[in-house]
């Protein structure tokens, strides 16, 4: 299996992977080119020994670059287009896509203008993972980002036909998502003239009252004045029981719930309902029956009347039933107090008048030497500590800053949006380190390919290195040092 491995040196941060001296053309054309997508890349021997050292400044993998921050649709569409681009690059080179390592962990991001480069390595003979690949990046895709799901989605379904290239599916999956964009942008073209078409709608049917004869005119407004004066009649009444329940709700003693109020809201929607049947019956009859124009006119104004009567019924409802979860809440918060306080009172005055024994027997009576219990055993300190809620205290700035240590796994930089925890100060990388639990529930800190490295008790970290860390260590970020405890 191969081995990845990180050095740094004074000025830069490698990957370092062992080669092999080979006479293969993709091998020599790959060290002796500069290929646009692909890690800079220099031919290193030690001991007779060939290695290849891949330049990383400034750029992070994807898994720990979209860790905190998730891949948004635009980040995945310019991951995939680029992908293609590398493609196309290396093929000019006569260069095969198979070496290219598809892994998150291998495919790195320049912080500083967001461009993607990729592993080459000319040796490479294990079989890329689309499937794992595909399912990586779901995994670093933003869950709320409803395109970006959709997407990658597809892509994971595409990956499953084992004769598609990677490069063919990226290519099929980025054309059927232009086609969802198209076809949502169709719908709301289509949604907006329906929303015109029902304004003009509207508009015709003012027009044909304001060209009525005007007797015509006040007589069906007369009617519907006394239709709207009995809706008001019943909406005083619906009105009157409301109040008259919540004032029962508040004098009773024993805040019981009245069943009869409860169904004020009931009633109201019911008469909305009503109303909306109404409606149906006269849409009904106008579709069916021939009727002249006075009657069309006559149905026209009793439809209106009974939406809008529909929609106070409604809006009523909605209030009534707000209205009465509020007073139950109330009235179930002063029971409990109530409750606890009677609860309280009871208890107090049955323990004063117990005899001795009874109070000696009882679960609220300690004396020493008696009612001995097992607390376990003693634990040691040290043990306690490992599994205490531990923070990181700085020691600069005489402790007022600390790092909470109890919701892992953190990221701590200084570019907002893509860390969990922001040091502002110079010395610190972008992405700096990542602090995290092993499978042993250890505590371990990562360097994520930092520019001043990640120390533990004055040890220097490699890029991308984890060690276990505690009570009482120290851990420095740049020229930020912090106390562990």
């Amino acid at each position: 299996m191969m081995e990845f491995n990180f050095y740094r040196d004074i000025q830069h941060n490698y990957m370092v992977i062992k080669g092999e001296k080979d006479s293969n053309y993709q091998y020599r054309m790959f060290t002796s080119n500069k290929i646009k997508g692909l890690l800079p890349c220099s031919e290193h021997n030690i001991n007779t020994t060939t290695y290849l050292y891949y330049e990383i400044d400034s750029k992070q993998s994807l898994k720990n670059r979209y860790a905190y921050q998730k891949l948004s649709y635009e980040k995945l569409v310019r991951l995939l287009k680029n992908i293609i681009k590398v493609s196309d690059s290396i093929s000019a080179y006569l260069l095969s896509f198979d070496g290219i390592i598809l892994s998150t962990e291998y495919i790195y991001e320049s912080i500083e203008d967001g461009e993607h480069y990729f592993t080459f390595y000319p040796l490479w003979k294990n079989d890329n993972d689309i499937n794992q690949f595909t399912t990586d990046l779901l995994e670093l895709t933003d869950p709320e980002d409803e395109k970006a799901q959709l997407l990658i989605y597809r892509l994971c379904d595409l990956a499953q036909n084992q004769g598609i290239s990677f490069t063919e599916i990226i290519r099929i999956g980025l054309s059927e998502s232009e086609k969802d964009k198209d076809k949502k942008e169709i719908v709301q073209k289509k949604t907006v003239q329906i929303e015109d078409d029902f304004e003009e709608n509207e508009t015709d049917l003012f027009n044909i009252e304001e060209n009525n004869d005007a007797d015509e005119i006040k007589e069906e407004r007369n009617k519907n004045y006394k239709r709207n004066e009995l809706e008001r009649e019943k909406m005083a009444e619906y009105d009157e029981d409301l109040m008259s329940y919540e004032d029962e709700m508040v004098v009773s003693k024993g805040r019981k719930k009245d069943n009869k109020g409860k169904k004020i809201y009931v009633i109201n929607f019911v008469v909305s309902g009503l109303f909306l049947t109404v409606v149906a019956a006269l849409f009904y009859i106008r579709t069916v029956y021939i009727l002249t124009y006075n009657e069309t006119l006559v149905t026209l104004i009793i439809m209106m009347v009974s939406i809008i009567c529909s929609l106070i019924s409604f809006i009523m409802g909605i209030i009534n039933k707000a209205k009465i979860e509020d007073t139950d809440k109330i009235v179930a918060e002063e029971d409990e107090e109530e409750f606890e306080e009677n609860y309280q009172d009871e208890f107090i005055e049955t323990y004063m008048d117990m005899p001795y024994e009874d109070k000696k027997n009882s679960q609220f009576y300690s004396e020493s030497g008696n009612n001995c219990e097992n607390y376990g055993e003693t634990i040691l300190l040290e043990d306690a500590m490992n599994t205490s809620n531990l923070k990181l205290y700085g020691k600069d700035v005489n402790g007022t800053v600390s790092i909470d240590l109890t919701k892992l796994p953190i990221i701590i930089g200084k570019l907002p949006g893509a860390v969990n925890y922001v040091l502002k100060d110079d010395s610190i990388s972008r992405i700096h380190a990542k602090i995290y639990k092993n499978e042993s529930d250890e505590l371990c800190i990562q360097d994520l390919n930092s520019k001043n490295a990640t120390y533990i008790n004055h040890k220097k970290l490699c890029p991308n290195e984890s060690e276990v860390f505690g009570f009482g260590d120290e851990i420095s970020f740049g020229r930020l040092s912090f106390n562990c405890r």
